[in-house]
């Protein structure tokens, strides 16, 4: 019995990758915690703490995001672009993306000089 193949979301650069392989909380710093603006760039999907503060989320497998509604689901939970979001998890810069063993690869016009993999949300 196999696992069902990830949802995409067509939205790619930012919940079209929707997931990674590893498990949150598992013995690699993911006690960190990212609290800003969901905003939407182009064909991605940021969290801004600030001005010039934008973070390339890389959310869970099972997430979705719809652009038209500006609606994501992430853990179960629903978010609104333009509402606050904090996740916990942690993240680095570009360097960490050849790291992870990503399902879809975000669109070559995001930025990934921040990156946070999410690992719980509130």
């Amino acid at each position: 019995m196999g696992t069902a193949a990830p949802r995409r979301t067509g939205f790619s650069g930012t919940t079209g990758r929707t997931g990674f392989r590893g498990t949150a909380g598992e013995v690699n710093g993911d006690d960190a915690l990212l609290d800003g603006t969901l905003e939407v760039q182009g064909r991605c999907l940021y969290v801004t703490a600030g001005p010039g503060q934008r973070t390339l989320p890389i959310f869970p497998r099972d997430s979705s995001f719809s652009p038209g509604t500006g609606r994501l689901v992430v853990l179960g939970k629903t978010f609104h672009v333009g509402q606050q979001f904090r996740s916990g998890g942690s993240g680095d810069g570009p360097e960490y993306m050849n790291l992870m063993n990503l399902i879809t690869q975000p669109d070559p016009s995001c930025s990934t000089t921040h990156v946070w993999i999410v690992g719980a949300v509130d």
